[in-house]
């Protein structure tokens, strides 16, 4: 399903029921076009409502470059700054595969490029959202 947001403020949201540890790993993909240069955006995020463990990536606009960070209950768990070139106005295929588990790898493609980082620190996505009308 493809949606457009035409501001910083447009926003698919869900909540999320308690966390579940089991979900520390998995793969989430989007494609997404943009020319934001005046402010840092959320692309896409997946946080739990209970407390700081999840995903997002983030645009960082002085950099040009899309951003990949974790997060568990007490700290930052995981960055992946990726190199490629993003405020262009093209479309840019995004894939994640996540291994939240404190020393094993994560790995972040923009465009069938991969850049790769371990986990300094356990963290997991809830998956079981529940969307608000």
């Amino acid at each position: 399903m493809a949606r457009n947001f035409a501001g910083g403020s447009d926003r698919i949201t869900y909540t999320s029921s308690a966390a579940d540890l089991s979900n520390n790993t998995g793969h989430i993909s989007f494609r997404f076009k943009t020319t934001q240069v005046t402010v840092n955006a959320i692309v896409l995020s997946l946080w739990s409502t209970t407390s700081r463990h999840g995903i997002g990536f983030f645009i960082n606009n002085t950099a040009n470059k899309m951003t990949c960070q974790a997060s568990n209950a007490s700290n930052d768990a995981m960055t992946l700054a990726h190199t490629a070139t993003i405020n262009d106005g093209a479309w840019h295929t995004v894939g994640f595969n996540w291994h939240g588990v404190n020393g094993n790898a994560n790995t972040f493609f923009m465009d069938g490029v991969a850049v790769s980082n371990n986990a300094y620190a356990n963290w997991f996505i809830d998956l079981t959202p529940t969307p608000i009308t």
